[in-house]
């Protein structure tokens, strides 16, 4: 096998293959070719499932195991969407009374730019969790497993 060899938990794996689980094959289709740019880009060869499991939803666990046979791969990369977190900010507001003043126009106009307001101010941001998963398909075992968190700006 050509390029560098992935070792993790001193399982030595050569050629990944990576999956996405989307409902949205455009989706699919980014998220794996950015992953195995990055995989590849790191010296670990590695192949998009799409190539050999084009249609959407769930596959058939005998199709499965043929698709990874045809890849000649020891590895395979799962990554699925958990869920989407709604984040929200709150900085209160201020409000500094103007000072006590005597009666008359012009002392009542200066205390009106001594005295002031900060409206409160919200923030609010998603943050999508997903999973992935690497088994080694030479043992059929499940090796790492790991989430992230990525925050949408």
């Amino acid at each position: 096998m050509n390029g560098a060899t992935l070792t993790i938990a001193h399982h030595a794996l050569e050629r990944s293959w990576f999956s996405q689980s989307a409902k949205t094959p455009r989706i699919r289709r980014t998220f794996e070719d950015e992953f195995v740019v990055k995989l590849k880009a790191a010296g670990v060869d590695a192949a998009p499932s799409y190539r050999y499991i084009p249609e959407e939803g769930q596959t058939a666990e005998a199709q499965m195991l043929e698709t990874v046979k045809q890849a000649d791969a020891d590895a395979a990369v799962i990554t699925r969407f958990v869920r989407v977190e709604k984040k929200t900010d709150v900085t209160p507001g201020f409000y500094r009374p103007a000072p006590a003043v005597t009666f008359g126009f012009y002392p009542g106009y200066s205390a009106a730019w001594l005295g002031y307001y900060d409206p409160p101010t919200i923030h609010q941001r998603d943050i999508y969790i997903s999973e992935t998963n690497l088994y080694d398909l030479t043992k059929n075992q499940l090796v790492w497993s790991g989430t992230v968190q990525t925050v949408d700006p």
